[in-house]
């Protein structure tokens, strides 16, 4: 049995990043979805002026 190799930092940081912008698109994608759900609440009430 011998040490592990140390992980590359570049590794490291890659992995983090991919999580930090999954995080994101979790994130951007929750409130585009509560933008579409209000937008269908209003438009179905909203009546146009004759």
């Amino acid at each position: 049995m011998g040490f592990e190799p140390t992980t590359p930092r570049t590794t490291i940081w890659c992995s983090n990043q991919l999580s930090y912008t999954l995080h994101v698109i979790q994130e951007l994608a929750a409130k585009v979805y509560v933008f579409f759900e209000y937008s269908k609440k209003v438009a179905k009430n909203f009546k146009f002026k004759s």
